[in-house]
């Protein structure tokens, strides 16, 4: 009678393990539904199209370095191996939680890189004893961490950095007060400095005397290429002390409200770009050793507020709003983002619109890094806030994070890995 009873709780034992499994395609709320059909089993589509290196971007959440894609969620680093979605941490201790500065990895910024094998970011710390920040690396295979650069002088998150032919290229900032002014009226400045990563030193590349600041578009042939907020594009000797700024295109004063001098791209002797206006979207690029722009392609029925390089493509994207319910007799809208692409060649065409029917609280952050066959972004659950909230702006800034949405290109399949 024991042995009977003893094996009737081990049967129900394993019925309750199995079902508490979480299924790959995460719920639509945060609570799972009953009855979830078990997702299909995933078959990776290869393609060998992959992220250009230097591209200048807002996207702080996504690098790729040798098939794996690296992604920050709360300040911890995270790879995912494309081909089969699995999420691990970068942290090789079995026992650290990666939750607190204990961690090598924890409290990563705004921006971060990785080259030959060093994972180089901004790490800021806040603890007890106050605001840490600095530069550092991290060594994959000896799992060293440095701190290249300790910031000292004010807390301000890195925009961009690079790293080139044994430098570290980013922006060091601080306060300035101006001249015949009270001490609280200071300026914030951002100097290009840059690292030398053998023996630390730092060099001044690019200084300035106001908060104007140039956008770091990435390096090539010895040079470092960067655009003028006001429409110039230049180039500096790398690893050089406060070098000569060489003019490679300056831009008429007409066409500087519809350009983007901080979503610009790199790649074997072109720089690439878009510019919007009241015809929709122009694709461009400008040949290194100076001369005309040249138009790749255009779209009429998109103006396109983020584009992203790889080295087939350019995507690029726009958002709109989709109804999905009422609050309080009020339409309640959801941002949807339509990527589409277009190739070097200037064949163009539509890539994704929105989730499949049933996926509509999840929304894309607006960033996204595409991979071969793949685009990954990260979304936002709205979940059982689209009960309390009509205003889209306010509910962006309440939304639950969700997880990193793998898209399909070729199926428009959306699968959902790196649960949070």
């Amino acid at each position: 009678m024991k042995k009977s009873i003893a094996i009737t709780w081990i049967f129900l034992f394993t019925i309750l393990l199995a079902s508490c499994s979480k299924p790959n395609y995460p719920p639509i709320l945060t609570k799972e539904p009953a009855n979830t059909p078990a997702p299909p089993e995933f078959t990776y589509i290869h393609s060998d199209d992959v992220p250009l290196e230097f591209q200048n971007n807002t996207n702080s959440y996504y690098g790729f370095y040798e098939n794996y894609l690296y992604f920050k969620s709360k300040s911890v680093l995270y790879k995912i191996d494309p081909m089969t979605g699995v999420k691990t941490t970068v942290c090789p201790d079995p026992v650290c939680n990666h939750e607190d500065e204990n961690c090598k990895l924890f409290s990563i910024s705004s921006a971060f890189c990785v080259k030959d094998g060093v994972f180089y970011f901004d790490k800021l710390v806040m603890g007890s004893i106050g605001t840490e920040e600095s530069i550092s690396s991290f060594d994959f295979l000896s799992t060293e961490l440095k701190s290249l650069y300790d910031r000292t002088e004010c807390s301000r998150q890195y925009v961009r950095m690079m790293v080139y032919d044994g430098y570290i290229y980013f922006y060091r900032s601080y306060f300035k007060e101006e001249e015949e002014k009270s001490p609280e009226d200071k300026i914030f400045i951002s100097d290009l400095v840059g690292v030398n990563l053998k023996n630390g030193k730092m060099i001044d590349v690019i200084v300035y005397d106001d908060s104007v600041r140039d956008d770091l578009i990435g390096c090539e042939d010895g040079y470092i290429y960067l655009c003028e907020p006001r429409g110039g594009i230049f180039r500096v000797k790398a690893g050089t002390v406060l070098p000569e700024k060489e003019y490679i295109y300056s831009f008429e004063e007409n066409n500087l409200s519809s350009f983007y001098p901080d979503r610009m791209a790199l790649s074997d002797g072109y720089i690439y770009y878009h510019t919007t206006d009241e015809d929709g979207t122009s694709f461009w690029k400008i040949p290194t050793s100076g001369g005309e722009p040249e138009r790749l392609a255009a779209d009429s029925t998109i103006k396109a507020d983020y584009c992203y390089y790889t080295e087939n493509f350019i995507y690029y994207s726009a958002v709109s709003q989709k109804i999905i319910g009422k609050n309080h007799g009020e339409d309640l809208y959801c941002d949807v983002y339509d990527i589409r692409r277009v190739s070097y060649d200037g064949v163009m065409e539509k890539v994704f619109c929105e989730f499949p029917e049933g996926y509509e609280t999840y929304s894309l952050s607006g960033n996204y890094i595409v991979v071969g066959n793949y685009i990954y972004t990260h979304t936002y659950d709205w979940g059982e806030l689209k009960e309390i909230y009509s205003d889209s702006d306010c509910r962006y800034d309440e939304g639950h994070i969700g997880a990193v949405a793998r898209i399909n290109i070729q199926t428009g399949e959306v699968d959902y890995i790196g649960w949070y």
